[in-house]
């Protein structure tokens, strides 16, 4: 079930939406640990935009770039962001702005239509961490042998593959 909702369909006094959507619905590519929740409310704004203020919340499953091993990562966002029309962005005669701390994201639609399953999943992407690391000072896996850095499971003590140079500095001594 997709969670669409016409521009029209928005009354004056603004539209409130409590929603709650389970590891499936959104599509992730990572697996949901706790389902996203989501407190919005959308209101008419001057010249044909919707304003979207709201809170999402959820905790996915990440693997870890260094060691490869899944951890829970909490998101919980505050959303602000103005839903405008492109063709009513392109067709006004007014300079387009970059967004500040003080005025929302815009988000241009294609149709006088929110979708909320589309700009949720949009905003948990967004609020992933770019680097994903289990911690911050994760050791990562041994290039000798696999294993967890410093771990009882590295036997190897391998300080790593040898310089490209070594072999020259020995060539120089002789």
């Amino acid at each position: 079930m997709s969670h669409r909702v016409r521009f029209d369909e928005i009354p004056p006094q603004g539209l409130r939406l409590e929603l709650a959507f389970g590891d499936q619905h959104l599509g992730l590519e990572q697996r949901q640990l706790a389902p996203l929740t989501a407190q919005l409310v959308l209101s008419r704004q001057a010249g044909g935009r919707v304003l979207l203020q709201g809170h999402m919340s959820l905790t996915v499953e990440l693997i870890c770039d260094r060691c490869l091993a899944t951890y829970a990562q909490p998101v919980d966002e505050d959303l602000v962001l103005l839903l405008e029309l492109r063709t009513q962005v392109f067709a006004a005669d007014e300079t387009w702005e970059h967004a500040t701390a003080e005025t929302p994201e815009t988000m241009l639609l294609e149709a006088p239509v929110v979708d909320i399953d589309d700009i949720l999943r949009q905003q948990v992407c967004l609020s992933l961490p770019f680097k994903h690391l289990c911690r911050e000072d994760c050791p990562g896996l041994c290039p000798g042998c696999g294993a967890l850095r410093g771990s009882s499971e590295c036997r190897c003590g391998a300080p790593g593959p040898e310089s490209p140079f070594a072999r020259l500095r020995g060539m120089k001594r002789e």
